[in-house]
Order: structure tokens, then sequence, then C-alpha cells
């Protein structure tokens, strides 16, 4: 299965499986605060460049080659930038939050599909390509399926 058939159709599949009161194996996370973190890094790779890269120029270039690596990420990965406790929810309830991540992955693939050459910066890995953005939201989207238990570690 490519990444984009994991994206666009198994995604879904595993979405359905998902309910409000499904735990973490590891984390903090909530379901829907999980579901509603994984859309706003499908829209930034389709954002003109206006993001400041946080990782220091000398570990850019390690850090990139790790998370497009085969890698997995790691259980309990911090974000430096995110506080330690929880968001408010965006949406009202799971359904908006699963709706809502649907319409951000194919946003994410008709600009892509659009502009196949667009290059646009993550704000902890640079500039990167359609293929690398699909990389790590493919590695992105296994972490906290994982997580949840929607596909085996």
């Amino acid at each position: 299965m490519t990444n984009r058939e994991f994206l666009e159709k198994e995604v879904p599949l595993l979405l359905d499986k998902l309910t409000p009161k499904a735990k973490p194996i590891w984390g903090i996370m909530t379901a829907q605060i999980m579901v509603e973190h994984l859309g706003p890094t499908l829209i930034a790779a389709t954002l003109p460049n206006h993001v400041t890269v946080s990782t220091p120029a000398d570990r850019l270039k390690k850090l990139r080659e790790r998370v497009l690596s085969d890698e997995p990420f790691h259980k309990n990965i911090k974000d430096s930038n995110s506080p330690a406790i929880l968001p408010p929810l965006r949406f009202t309830n799971m359904p908006t939050a699963k709706t809502k991540l649907l319409s951000a992955i194919q946003k994410f693939y008709t600009h892509f599909d659009q502009n196949p050459t667009s290059v646009t910066t993550h704000k902890y890995f640079g500039d990167l390509s359609f293929e690398q953005w699909e990389t790590f939201q493919y590695k992105h989207f296994q972490h906290h399926f994982k997580q949840f238990g929607l596909i085996p570690e």
C-alpha cells in the first residue's frame, strides 16, 4: 500500500473505529485531540512559506533525515513548543473533527496534484517537497494510530 492509499483509503476506515472514549496506549491525548492534532500539519504543507524553522541549522539535516527514514516515531515524543497540558478542543464533537481531518487530507492532495513541484516549510524540518511531506504525514498518522491501537505496533 502506498502512502497515498493509506492516507486516502485506510485512514477513513480506521477513523470509523475510533470512538471519543478510546484511551491512548501512551501519552495524554484524548482521541478527539489526536484527530484534531493531525489536521494542521496537512494544511501547513499547502500554505505559502511564512514559517520560521525552529530547529538549529546544525541539527536540521540530521533531524530531517531521521523523520524521513523508515524508522517509526518514538512513543511519547515531545513537541518542545507545546505545553504539557491538553489544548482545548477546536471542534464540538468527534464526527466533526473526523470530517475536518478527512477534508484536510483531500486539501493536501489537491494542493500537490495541482502544484507537484511545490516546496513548503515545516516548522521543525525545514523545506519539504511533496514526497517528503507525504512521508512525514504517513509516519505521523501511523504514530498516532498506533497510540490509540488502531493499527498494531
